[in-house]
């Protein structure tokens, strides 16, 4: 299951290389935050199967919001595979992590490694250095 692991963070990471190039350019790392949460709600809807937790205020300098039922938790419990989904979390570590030094990536948790929800996080610390959840 390791290598199926390394497999999905290689590929994972190497789709960003792309997005992360984009984000050095000229400040469009500010623009990041706002976008990443319309876009999962566009890529990740709950049409899909995924069900979010929103925060009542937004900061355009945070991407904040949990899911808390994920499509992929439950085909992998369902077929019994969940070592499989807790390498779909990991992608998600792969994407976000590296982005640009100026995004920090936040994350206690996943459903498919045991928690009650995927807590998604993205601070621009340029303009919340003191960001607190």
């Amino acid at each position: 299951m390791d290598v199926i692991r390394r497999f999905f963070v290689r590929i994972c990471g190497a789709m960003f290389r792309v997005a992360s190039w984009y984000l050095h350019i000229g400040g469009n790392y500010h623009k990041y935050p706002a976008g990443m949460v319309k876009n999962s709600l566009r890529d990740f809807s709950p049409d899909a199967g995924f069900e979010y937790r929103m925060p009542e205020k937004t900061n355009l300098a945070v991407a904040r919001f949990d899911i808390v039922s994920c499509p992929y938790y439950t085909m992998c419990k369902k077929y019994n595979c969940l070592e499989l989904n807790a390498a779909f979390c990991d992608c998600d570590d792969a994407k976000y992590g590296n982005l640009h030094k100026n995004l920090k990536w936040a994350r206690t948790g996943t459903i498919g490694k045991g928690a009650s929800c995927c807590d998604f996080r993205i601070i621009d610390i340029s303009r919340c250095p003191d960001y607190k959840d």
